[in-house]
């Protein structure tokens, strides 16, 4: 007897079997092991200034602003952000994937 016709007469186990094959199918596929995208740590170096007693001011003109203009051209350099607060002032320098920071 040919597919098409076994189908026909029998729809109910055709149903059957269909659903069988889709729940193991599912379960299958949650027992897999899924990695859908690479842990990827993207370089990054802090460079943390303190100054007692200065004002956010004062460390932005005198001190991030110095190291803006010798390390914004730094090699491999995708991104950099500045912060001043009392005391204290940070520089954080963000590269582009594969670049070696201890350089």
């Amino acid at each position: 007897m040919d597919i098409i016709r076994f189908s026909l007469l029998k729809p109910v186990v055709i149903t059957v079997g269909v659903l069988l094959i889709l729940i193991f199918g599912f379960i299958s596929l949650d027992r897999l092991p899924r990695q859908l995208t690479p842990n990827v740590i993207q370089p990054e170096i802090s460079v943390n200034t303190t100054w007692p007693g200065a004002s956010p001011k004062e460390i932005e003109r005198d001190i991030i602003q110095e190291q803006e203009l010798v390390l914004k051209n730094t090699p491999g350099l995708e991104e950099y952000e500045s912060k001043s607060r009392d005391n204290r002032g940070s520089l954080t320098l963000t590269f582009t994937l594969g670049t070696d920071i201890n350089k």
